[in-house]
């Protein structure tokens, strides 16, 4: 699923009201516990997908840094924070992504389970997808692009509402 919509998922479900991740947990911690994980990983790879460099090897791939090397020179520097920010996240993603979710390096597994560094909170997950979407919602007005599909939009509607109605009808009943 796309970035944005499963962090919006995510916050919803596990994050922004304590009563509801009750809920879900009372109605089936073992499942909502692995769910909650694998969101938590894809939305994890999903960053760091896009924090990959614009070029490795001799492949281009669809990054932000490659968007942002697409930008006219007299736009680029526009990004000069934002760049610097976009390198700080994939200087903290990329060892969890390299070293534990992508593969695992079996001399330092159990040193990367208990270091610090690798715990995510949801507010570091959060800050990384609004900078990314931020800055893919504005190099796509100077590349004149008018829909970038790598990401999704957040909006509509809570996406757990729905989803916590039918359980309750469910329980009910």
């Amino acid at each position: 699923f796309y970035l944005r919509r499963g962090m919006a998922w995510y916050l919803s479900l596990f994050v922004h009201d304590e009563q509801r991740f009750e809920a879900v947990m009372r109605f089936d911690s073992q499942f909502f516990g692995f769910v909650q994980l694998v969101v938590k990983r894809d939305l994890i790879l999903s960053i760091c997908r896009l924090l990959d460099p614009a070029v490795q090897g001799r492949n281009r791939n669809a990054t932000i840094f490659a968007l942002l090397d697409m930008l006219p020179q007299s736009s680029r520097s526009e990004f000069d924070t934002e760049e610097r920010a976009l390198e700080r996240f994939r200087a903290k993603f990329s060892d969890i992504r390299n070293k534990l979710l992508a593969h695992r390096d079996f001399d330092r597994a159990p040193e990367i389970k208990v270091n610090k560094e690798f715990i995510f909170r949801p507010i570091d997950l959060k800050r990384a997808v609004d900078l990314l979407s931020d800055v893919i919602d504005r190099v796509a007005g100077p590349l004149k692009v008018s829909q970038i599909t790598m990401i999704d939009a957040y909006g509509g509607p809570d996406p757990a509402e729905s989803m916590l109605k039918k359980m309750n009808c469910m329980t009910a009943g």
